[in-house]
């Protein structure tokens, strides 16, 4: 997507603002930019991929992820890796325009 959009075979995508930053930058010889002055906020998440011959592993992993979430430790590494990022987009004084999103569905 970012080979086309410098192509101007397409005028944007969309990124998530936690990897919108360092991937412009990984990506800085093909002169894109950051919007400025607009959000689009709808729901979505993050999957974590494991084998189907791992069971555990998946199991394993949600527990420690609910455990972190408990204990406010996953917020506090949010905070320490995407906080620098999430400040350099100046969110709060942009205009957020609200989207739904069909296939999200609200975890268990």
């Amino acid at each position: 997507m970012f080979r086309l959009t410098a192509q101007q075979r397409v005028d944007y995508f969309p990124r998530s603002v936690i990897e919108v930053v360092d991937e412009l930058q990984a990506h800085q010889q093909m002169q894109l930019q950051i919007v400025d002055h607009v959000v689009l906020n709808y729901p979505s998440v993050f999957y974590f991929f494991v084998s189907k011959n791992r069971p555990e592993l998946a199991a394993h992993l949600r527990q420690g992820l609910d455990v972190l979430i408990q204990r406010g430790e996953f917020d506090a590494l949010f905070t320490r890796y995407f906080s620098a990022n999430l400040e350099t987009l100046s969110l709060a004084s942009r205009r957020h325009i609200m989207l739904a999103n069909p296939f999200y569905l609200e975890s268990p």
